[in-house]
């Protein structure tokens, strides 16, 4: 029997490329998944979603917390996954003619996660389909277009905090960056990558360098942002998301979490949007400086 949940893969740092943005949004929401249908008639088998609307189940349909499977006849029967069960399920209309969905966690990450969605939903509509406009200069008013010299900008601020490892960090700003590099504690540039006409480029942090300062310098006027990082020993954890897919915790670091990890969480962003559709949506948001953090950092 073939069997798929590609939000566990997503929490597990696996792949999920829906095809539909919507789709996208309904894997991060969910706790199952059907892995196959045995039915007589299309109809056999219903969802029956918590917000009352109704729909035939079909091979792969997501499932989320809150919905019920109604089986008709007495052949239907039913495989899925339930995030939180170590096996799969079998329903059997013979034997069980509704099963509800419920996911088998104390914390209440269905209702966070669909809240922080929420204030991005517009990057998963259908109008959203295309990539975002995107300058060197984010957002309205890039500067190049009058002629004006606009500062570089950046929502990252203040010393910030990196976990133990070779890490991969991806600044963004807006204005015009010359490079992006990398001194250690006592100044010597251990690494430089050009950045000229880019919003943010990704640059390797080794194990062994326990603290040092990220320097975006202006192609303009030799003006420079220094971002100061070290190490820390664990990350921060919200309680509601332990168990959050990738992406989510990543866009949970990057907008609602202390802003000394705001660094690590765009970077996140930036390397699941290689294979994830949301984290693209969401990366894609942040490179035209729409995905702004929900309280400013200090």
């Amino acid at each position: 029997m073939r069997m798929l949940f590609l939000p566990l893969l997503v929490a597990a740092g696996g792949i999920v490329a829906p095809a539909q943005a919507e789709t996208a949004r309904e894997a991060l929401l969910a706790v199952g998944q059907i892995s196959q249908i045995t039915a007589a008639m299309p109809g056999d088998v219903m969802i029956v979603h918590r917000n009352g609307h109704r729909e035939v189940a079909q091979d792969f349909d997501y499932l989320a917390d809150g919905d019920q499977l109604v089986l008709r006849g007495s052949s239907a029967i039913v495989a899925l996954l339930v995030k939180g069960l170590p096996q799969p399920v079998v329903v059997e209309a013979s034997r069980q003619r509704v099963f509800r969905v419920s996911a088998n966690r104390q914390s209440s990450i269905g209702e966070r996660v669909s809240a922080m969605l929420a204030r991005f939903d517009y990057l998963f509509s259908d109008s959203a389909s295309q990539p975002m406009h995107r300058t060197a200069a984010r957002g309205p008013g890039d500067g190049n277009e009058t002629g004006k010299l606009e500062p570089i900008r950046s929502v990252i601020s203040g010393t910030q905090l990196l976990p133990p490892g070779d890490v991969w960090v991806s600044p963004t700003w807006s204005g015009r960056v010359a490079s992006l590099r990398v001194e250690g504690h006592d100044g010597v540039r251990v690494a430089i990558v050009s950045a000229a006409g880019k919003s943010s480029v990704a640059v390797s942090i080794e194990a062994e360098m326990s603290h040092g300062t990220l320097v975006a310098e202006s192609l303009d006027d030799g003006s420079a942002l220094h971002w100061p990082f070290r190490r820390a020993e664990e990350l921060p954890r919200d309680p509601d998301l332990r168990d959050a897919p990738a992406t989510i915790a990543a866009l949970w670091f990057a907008t609602e979490g202390p802003p000394e990890w705001r660094l690590y969480g765009l970077s996140q962003l930036r390397a699941l949007s290689v294979t994830d559709f949301a984290a693209r949506r969401l990366w894609e948001a942040e490179l035209a400086g729409l995905l702004q953090p929900q309280q400013p950092s200090e």
